[in-house]
């Protein structure tokens, strides 16, 4: 289970974009953005023109959430939850950042997404491990022999 920081870093106040960090890495100019099964995500403030956000899913969107760590409607300076369990693998998290630069602003608004990915378990992960290295010995084997046949002559 990975934690993302979602840092908002940039603001554009005439047509309400955001420039958005995952873990100090920027996304893409829609905001889209991947997590896990389990990961924990959270949203920060660090573009000083941006004053307080708040978060709500879309109507067409699927809750993916464990655990919500803020209010959709109250404004915030950061906030975050926890991704659910097997059911919320492959969704489509559609969101809103509603957002003001100030107490008094009207709220601007930017609309990501958060796309759900299965996490892998251990079993899998063995599985994998084990192709890997078996396939690498077979490369290797096959190599070392065709390297004594050919200095054999």
């Amino acid at each position: 289970m990975a934690t993302h920081s979602i840092e908002i870093k940039g603001s554009n106040t005439t047509n309400g974009k955001l420039i958005l960090y995952d873990n100090g890495i920027r996304l893409p100019d829609d905001g889209s953005s991947e997590a896990e099964v389990g990961d924990e995500i959270n949203w920060t403030i660090s573009d000083p023109n941006v004053f307080s956000f708040r978060i709500e899913k879309k109507d067409n969107s699927q809750n993916i959430w464990k655990t919500l760590h803020h209010p959709p409607s109250h404004h915030t300076k950061n906030g975050g939850g926890r991704v659910g369990g097997k059911w919320a693998a492959g969704k489509k998290y559609r969101y809103t950042i509603h957002w003001k630069i100030s107490e008094t602003d009207p709220e601007k608004h930017f609309d990501p997404i958060i796309s759900i990915r299965p996490r892998s378990s251990f079993t899998e992960k063995l599985i994998i491990g084990t192709l890997v290295t078996g396939i690498l010995a077979f490369l290797s084997i096959s190599f070392y022999q065709e390297f004594l046949r050919k200095n054999k002559k």
